[in-house]
């Protein structure tokens, strides 16, 4: 006896007495792109690096940087003391133990002080604990974390830097430095005696090779001082750096400071100076040294290695999915192009990898844009004006650039049916050659931030805090449509399949949300249960809309023209801040994240919960002797267009199948059943959300 037939059996009772089933589909995060926004690098007495990113995300190399593991979230500090014990400091506000193998091992400071995220943990020589909080609050624990002190009357401090003797040095913007020798108990106000001072410090260090303090900020000028910080004195030669990101100090009294996207370093205490090659296009955070490398978190470029012996400068980020996605676009080819704040990259096998592309003018320039035309050219924008390829994104040329005065706004980047190419930023640009020669319509904006075509004529622009402005003949004329909302920061428009208008508002002041126009723009209704802060708008082939808000980045779709909503989320996408949507041909979808890279759903009607009545299914005639035919009643047919329909018989077996190809657009479909034998047959439909089964009978 087959005992696979014997199981499946039950399951049809289930079918018939619970006519609905729910399944569960997953976002997948992608494998890319490797970059980002990272705020710490360090490393620990075994040599491994540790490396902090925006969104507070731990990640640990062992080899020198060529592969990045993540091995904690919600970490915003860490430091480790001379035993090789890891401190970490929390979003909340907690400071965590963990031993070197980064197991947890207790809790030195919990959450409840309310005073928001740790920002660095220092370590002393005696293994006393500083923690600076958010806002330049700075605790203390002289009893290993069992107690804590809060230090008064310093709120708003930069940094602070510990000597071999526990002296304290703080520095502050304003350019007060404030020294402590009993454990930040009692502060001393120390005075710069340099006429030519007038700036602040935002970073301080200390130099064991040389026994001195180091302190920079704004201005060329570094200061030293050699008196554990009694005194300080400008140092002989200034640095090609007017405005300070990162001081570091190795062991062996290699300064490095960066700044202005410039990394310099003085091996002789401070004295002279010298440029490293190779850091133009990079802001810098953070500066740790191993080996014969030197490691610098940047601002959106992840993590960058500089190799001492050969100068040369590498990305190092695998492993590190921390990118800021501004948008997505798919090519005929099925390649994914995501523009990011660190460039343009391409996957060509559904994000298994990413491939970060060479630009014409700058590979790690942030794209604002991307585009991916009908006629299989690519477009994209960067602060340099728009880019175009035409060999899938392996070269590029500049098809459109940006005048100097333009580049603090971005380049909105749009296509009609007929190719015709649309970009904005201050002014509405139009081309009909692909971008060779371009016409272009002042709409006295400040700045357009989104771009709408149906059916070539009409056109939708969005701006920022000037309102919406529609053309219905080809962007040859504009009218304002009559809709506002005070201090609207940013404007999201969409056409759906039927040419119904869709406009999503940010505000500052409120009354914020999604508007839909049936007639035209004439008039608007607002729709209900949008939550605010609208971060993209997207309408797909199906006429779903999906919209995303800054309330923690919700993902949030409508099935029924923006009349009721239902939240996009089975949890792999609940805590990331999506940015943008694309869709595939095949049902699946890309969605871009802020600060963790890009997800992927291979079938995105399994995430949405389409809610099929039973009795929508019909099977007639029943009972039956030669043929049926399965009828979708009350405009179920759009769910019919991307799932599958199955004919079991009573002992569980599939007896045919009919998928996709055969049931696009269909409301019906008629099945010959001449050589089924006598019996109960049962026939399922999977929406992908849920599972419909009825039965028919055959008779011979």
């Amino acid at each position: 006896m087959n005992l696979k037939k014997i199981i499946l059996i039950p399951f049809f009772y289930i079918f018939l007495y619970n006519n609905t089933l729910f399944c569960q589909s997953v976002w997948e995060q992608t494998n890319g792109p490797c970059s980002g926004q990272l705020t710490i690098i360090t490393k620990d007495s075994q040599g491994f690096l540790y490396s902090i990113t925006y969104s507070y995300t731990l990640y640990r190399s062992k080899d020198n940087g060529e592969n990045w593991e993540k091995i904690l979230t919600n970490v915003s500090a860490i430091a480790f003391d001379k035993d090789n014990n890891c401190y970490i400091g929390t979003g909340n506000g907690e400071i965590l133990l963990y031993d070197k193998n980064i197991k947890f091992v207790k809790v030195l400071r919990n959450s409840g002080y309310g005073d928001g995220h740790v920002k660095n943990i220092y370590i002393d020589a005696k293994s006393n604990i500083y923690a600076s909080i958010f806002w330049g609050i700075l605790c203390v624990s002289t009893d290993k974390g069992k107690t804590w002190e809060y230090i008064p009357y310093i709120e708003g401090f930069d940094q602070i830097s510990l000597d071999s003797n526990n002296v304290i040095i703080m520095t502050f913007d304003s350019g007060i430095i404030l020294r402590s020798t009993n454990f930040g108990k009692n502060w001393s106000y120390i005075k710069i005696n340099d006429a030519g001072f007038k700036n602040g410090f935002f970073y301080s260090a200390y130099n064991k090779k040389f026994d001195y303090f180091i302190a920079v900020g704004m201005g060329n000028v570094v200061y030293i001082s050699s008196d554990e910080g009694l005194s300080w004195k400008p140092g002989r030669d200034s640095i090609p750096i007017n405005y300070v990101e990162a001081l570091f100090v190795d062991e062996k009294g290699t300064i490095y400071i960066s700044g202005d996207s410039t990394v310099c370093y003085s091996t002789d205490g401070g004295y002279k100076w010298a440029i490293l090659g190779g850091f133009s296009s990079y802001r810098i955070y953070s500066i740790v040294n191993k080996d014969n490398y030197i490691f610098f978190s940047t601002w959106s470029h992840g993590i960058i290695r500089y190799d001492i012996i050969t100068k040369s400068v590498l990305q190092k980020n695998n492993g590190i999915i921390n990118s800021s996605i501004n948008q997505l676009s798919i090519n005929q080819k099925g390649s994914v192009f995501a523009a990011a704040k660190s460039g343009i990259y391409r996957t060509t096998n559904i994000g298994n990898s990413w491939e970060q592309l060479v630009l014409l003018v700058g590979t790690d320039v942030e794209c604002s844009a991307i585009l991916c035309s009908k006629s299989g050219n690519i477009y994209a924008s960067n602060q340099y004006g728009a880019l175009k390829s035409t060999n899938n994104g392996q070269s590029w040329i500049v098809v459109f650039p940006i005048y100097p005065n333009d580049r603090n706004t971005n380049l909105i980047l749009a296509e009609s049916d007929n190719g015709r190419i649309y970009a904005g930023n201050t002014t509405l640009y139009m081309s009909d050659d692909s971008g060779r020669t371009w016409q272009s319509k002042d709409l006295k904006v400040r700045e357009i931030v989104s771009i709408a075509i149906y059916q070539n004529k009409y056109l939708l622009v969005g701006s920022y805090m000037d309102g919406v402005y529609f053309s219905e003949d080809e962007g040859t004329s504009f009218r304002k449509l009559p809709l506002s909302v005070s201090e609207n920061y940013g404007t999201h428009v969409a056409f759906n399949q039927n040419g119904d208008l869709f406009i999503g508002m940010n505000a500052w002041q409120g009354g914020d949300g999604v508007f839909r126009s049936t007639d035209g723009g004439k008039t608007f209704t607002i729709l209900p249960n949008i939550d605010y802060g609208i971060r993209f708008l997207r309408i797909n082939q199906n006429n779903h809309i999906y919209i995303s808000s800054s309330n923690h980045g919700t993902i949030s779709y409508s099935t029924d023209n923006g009349d009721k909503w239902e939240s996009l989320d089975n949890g792999a996408i609940k805590s990331v801040f999506s940015s943008d949507i694309c869709f595939g041909n095949n049902n699946d979808a890309y969605l871009g994240t802020l600060y963790d890279g890009v997800y992927k759903s291979d079938n995105l009607n399994s995430l949405i919960n389409i809610h099929i009545n039973p009795n929508d299914l019909v099977i007639f005639p029943n009972p039956t002797s030669d043929n049926i035919t399965i009828s979708f009643e009350n405009g179920a047919s759009s769910i019919v267009e991307s799932n599958s329909l199955s004919i079991y018989n009573s002992l569980g077996i599939k007896i045919k199948r009919f998928g996709e190809k055969e049931l696009f657009g269909q409301s019906s479909i008629k099945i010959s059943i001449e050589d089924f034998p006598s019996g109960i047959y049962y026939v399922t439909y999977d929406s992908g959300m849920s599972i419909i089964a009825k039965s028919f009978v055959v008779l011979r």
